[in-house]
């Protein structure tokens, strides 16, 4: 019965588009919650897992690699062997690296800066050099090709500067590098130019910095350096200066060092880098202290092996130097857990899952029916049967049907990868779309034999499931189909569903608290067979 069910979903042609819940948008109001700063939930013990691609670029230090949302392509570009500068540009898909065929591309370099700016939906690149030049042109990716842009101001030429997007300032931040003298200056880009800021405390002057957003802490954060030596110094950017940070304990001084975020772990991991000697030490950032962690398995001692979270894949990828050909790592472990909401707003955590505030005890005008938490953990999204959101966490509130008249009763929520907007389902199976979240296709033109429940999306944002009151499962974009309790005999219906942190798989759960896993989703406990004083409506993952 499931295998039908989805052939229609993943069959769905143009005709059977969004069977709109009749949204008055124009009277809604865009509207921004505060934001309460959590810390991250402390890490759990993670191993590195050497991978085993057919296909891999060849040995390299010092390329450039990113997540690219708008196009899900895991890119990496460039890179050295001794004297010799790459100009290739490849795609990780989760199993193995394919090389790309731009149409243009910039000449060969290694250490140009790479990040994607998420406010205006682009992958820039910046700089870099080889032996004998040093870059200060501006490129941005399509998915298929390259293109230079002609900003009216940019940095100096220089190599090997620390990138990445603040959230918090919406806009793509580069501090420091070479020319090759050290660099301490700090840049913004605008999707259209280079803007030098003037902050009154900065960093040192520096290059081979550490650089990564830390989505738990709400924190853009900087680590080392290579200036007048090594330096072993942890900075937060607030949006004006950078700020000195004081933590317990910390990584040595070294430069070079891998960094990125985990949004399943909620926490910064940083390897490796050259100091004293070669690193190969795992170290995690908590929001106020640095840890080290102790894997059975690491990658190689080394400097410049580029790393990025790979949302399509749900992936912490790791390229370091190897023999013929680059070494693939993946990091595997971390926190996981799940939540679920009942009718009145109250909030049952589950695992390792945090508790940011609920609408239990509160006036509501008409009862929750869903929640979603934010992509990197730090706070959750209520939705009422009127359309109505409520914000906890970090997560911000964007336009919703509350106050509105809807045909039929909306059921659920889910975020988009990047925080800024999410899905609202009906019962009829009819999707909403706010903020940057896509359509993808809906059910709201089909025969359903029960009610849909409950909406999760992709760890990419390019595709989401709708879960039906029975458990059967309808899948859209690029979500696969891990299976339901469609022919199961059920105590009681299926009220909510949630992706598992790396989105191979999800959880259903049931109006007596009940939970059903599948695919990669572990279970963790249940509310089944405990007095509720209301009945559970919806669950989330962290």
């Amino acid at each position: 019965m499931q295998q039908s069910r989805i052939g229609i979903a993943r069959g769905m042609t143009a005709r059977n588009v969004r069977r709109s819940v009749t949204l008055a948008l124009g009277a809604a109001v865009l509207v921004c919650a505060s934001i309460a700063v959590v810390p991250a939930a402390a890490a759990t013990a993670s191993d590195w897992a050497r991978l085993a691609p057919t296909t891999s670029p060849s040995s390299r230090i010092n390329a450039s690699i990113a997540y690219d949302p708008a196009t899900g392509q895991l890119l990496m570009f460039g890179g050295a062997s001794g004297t010799t500068a790459f100009g290739d540009t490849w795609d990780w898909d989760g199993t193995n690296w394919r090389k790309l065929a731009p149409a243009s591309h910039p000449s060969p370099r290694y250490g140009a800066a790479l990040a994607f700016d998420t406010a205006t939906n682009q992958m820039i690149l910046f700089g870099g050099q080889t032996d004998t030049t040093t870059f200060g042109d501006t490129w941005t990716w399509s998915g298929s090709t390259w293109t230079q842009l002609a900003p009216a101001t940019s940095p100096s030429a220089r190599s090997d500067a620390a990138i990445a997007f603040d959230p918090a300032s919406q806009r793509l931040l580069l501090f420091g590098g070479q020319t090759p003298s050290f660099l301490g200056d700090t840049w913004t880009w605008s999707g259209t130019t280079w803007t030098q800021l003037t902050p009154t405390t900065s960093p040192s002057a520096r290059t081979l910095a550490s650089i990564a957003y830390d989505g738990a802490t709400s924190q853009l954060l900087l680590f080392g350096g290579l200036g007048t030596g090594p330096n072993a110094d942890t900075w937060q950017w607030t949006g004006t200066n950078w700020r000195l940070l004081s933590p317990s304990a910390s990584p040595s001084a070294r430069f070079g060092a891998s960094m990125t975020y985990d949004p399943t772990a909620r926490r910064i991991v940083l390897f490796g880098g050259l100091g004293s000697g070669f690193f190969a030490d795992t170290w995690t950032w908590n929001g106020s202290a640095w840890t080290p962690a102790s894997p059975s398995t690491s990658p190689p001692a080394g400097y410049t092996a580029p790393a990025a979270y790979d949302l399509r894949s749900g992936q912490l990828i790791l390229v370091a130097s190897g023999g013929a050909d680059v070494e693939t790592w993946e990091l595997r472990g971390g926190p996981s857990g799940y939540r679920l909401v009942a009718a009145d707003g109250g909030i049952f955590a589950f695992g390792n899952a945090p508790f940011f505030g609920s609408e239990g005890g509160a006036p509501l005008v008409e009862p929750i029916v869903g929640m979603a938490s934010t992509p990197d953990g730090g706070g959750y999204w209520l939705a009422g049967a009127d359309g109505a959101v409520f914000a906890f966490g970090n997560a911000h509130r964007y336009l919703s049907t509350g106050g509105t008249r809807a045909t039929l009763p909306i059921v659920g929520i889910a975020p988009t990868s990047t925080g800024h907007g999410y899905w609202l389902a009906a019962a009829d199976g009819g999707v909403a779309t706010f903020g940057d979240a896509r359509f993808y296709g809906s059910m709201g033109s089909s025969r359903l034999q029960r009610p849909i429940v409950g909406v999760a999306t992709t760890l990419d944002s390019r595709g989401y499931w709708l879960a039906a009151a029975d458990g059967g499962i309808f899948a859209f974009g690029d979500a696969h189909y891990f299976g339901s309790t469609g022919a199961m005999r059920l105590n009681q219906p299926i009220v909510g569903m949630a992706s598992a942190p790396n989105a191979q798989g999800y959880w259903l759960a049931a109006r007596d608290g009940g939970i059903f896993s599948f695919g990669s989703a572990a279970f963790h406990g249940s509310m089944g067979g405990t007095p509720l004083n209301r009945p559970v409506v919806g669950s989330a993952s962290p």
